[in-house]
């Protein structure tokens, strides 16, 4: 994981050109710890002109890094944080956040890190394309969802959802919670179709 054009610490390991915003603090997460157990997540980052990747760890940890594919379909830029806490109100239990990403004008997908964090109860995000409304069943209850909540800690998951054609997403929170979304790439070159839920609860 190391490039070789990086500034390297002693043990070789990486400290230079990890994402900052304007601010100078890094502004995008892939996967937030938790010391009672292991995490993981769907990675989806570019590689330099080597083929080589940098990950970054805030704490001590170990990781494990499972690759098993390459696309040169994603137009990545630079990461676009939405962050509810910067104005301090949560976003309300059945109410729905509204992110615009004008990368994805025309109803392109949309790919980021989708986080919650500070969230009241349990519960669930689900993520889609605004003018499509909230995904529902034939019965009439939500279908979808892209993250489950807890109040111990902040979750977070790959955020993979179609933008309408103004470039929106929208994101509905069963209750209350603050969310972080995290977008740098979009690409056409997924199929989107109506969800297909297989639960073995059922």
């Amino acid at each position: 994981m190391r490039h070789d054009g990086c500034d390297v610490d002693a043990l070789g390991y990486s400290v230079v050109g990890i994402p900052r915003g304007s601010d100078g603090k890094i502004n995008k997460s892939d996967l937030n710890l938790s010391t009672s157990r292991d995490v993981s997540n769907r990675l989806i980052v570019p590689a330099d002109v080597d083929g080589d990747i940098c990950i970054f760890s805030l704490v001590d940890t170990h990781i494990v890094v499972d690759v098993f594919g390459a696309t040169d379909d994603i137009t990545i830029f630079p990461n676009q944080r939405t962050d509810t806490r910067d104005a301090g109100v949560p976003v309300p239990g059945g109410s729905t956040l509204t992110v615009n990403v004008p990368d994805a004008t025309g109803g392109k997908t949309v790919v980021g890190q989708l986080t919650a964090t500070q969230s009241s109860g349990g519960g669930f995000l689900t993520a889609f394309a605004c003018d499509d409304g909230i995904p529902r069943g034939s019965d009439g209850k939500i279908n979808k969802s892209d993250l489950n909540l807890s109040t111990s800690r902040d979750i977070s998951n790959r955020l993979i959802v179609p933008a309408d054609v103004d470039g929106d997403i929208c994101i509905f929170s069963w209750v209350d919670t603050h969310i972080v979304v995290d977008v740098f790439g979009v690409t056409d070159d997924i199929t989107i179709f109506p969800n297909q839920r297989t639960d073995t609860r059922g």
